[in-house]
């Protein structure tokens, strides 16, 4: 809700930025000048789900700086097109929401469409797979929670061998929804220009 990544740079509204300015010392962040609202669909400019050079997402309130760096942009209903995608490889993805499955299959990706539901997020009725993990590096997603208490939990590991993809559980309590995130190894990225 907060960081859209586009390859190595992150965008993120400026004042998260200013209060957290040293998290960002060695990261290439695009700091945007924009207040987010609380209702929707003010909350999701930054919840771009970005694959490649295609953006997916409801490209009407998306920043206008994110889209300018992506060349394809897929307008999808669902706003929180990134919370909704687990990425588990650059062309595969997990989601539970069918206008996104279609949208990504239509594009050439490689999609596991699972059930809705068993993943927790305070104050709504469920959660997002996305919002439920996070990317740890291109072979292991890590997630909150446990993923055996998801009705689909079969076909995402069948789905996540196929792609060569650990999976592992952060707790062994039913997953929620934390707003997924990025890790950005800055070190990686330093060993590899090195």
């Amino acid at each position: 809700m907060l960081i859209c990544q586009v390859d190595e740079r992150l965008f993120l509204p400026k004042d998260y930025y200013e209060e957290n300015k040293t998290l960002f010392d060695e990261v290439d962040a695009t700091w945007i000048d924009i207040s987010l609202q609380p209702k929707y669909p003010g909350d999701v400019c930054f919840n771009a789900l970005v694959m490649g050079n295609t953006v997916y997402g409801r490209t009407d309130v998306i920043c206008d700086s994110i889209l300018k760096c992506v060349p394809n942009h897929v307008f999808v209903k669902q706003g929180y097109a990134a919370c909704s995608t687990l990425l588990i490889g650059e062309n595969a993805a997990v989601t539970a929401d069918r206008t996104i499955a279609k949208a990504l299959i239509q594009n050439g990706v490689d999609v596991c469409l699972i059930e809705q539901g068993n993943i927790v997020l305070d104050g709504y009725n469920c959660g997002f797979i996305g919002g439920a993990s996070i990317k740890l590096s291109g072979d292991c997603v890590a997630f909150f929670g446990d993923i055996k208490y998801h009705p689909s939990h079969e076909k995402i590991r069948e789905f996540a061998n196929a792609h060569n993809v650990r999976l592992i559980a952060l707790s062994d309590e039913p997953l929620i929804d934390f707003g997924g995130g990025k890790c950005y190894n800055i070190y990686e990225k330093h060993e590899k220009e090195t």
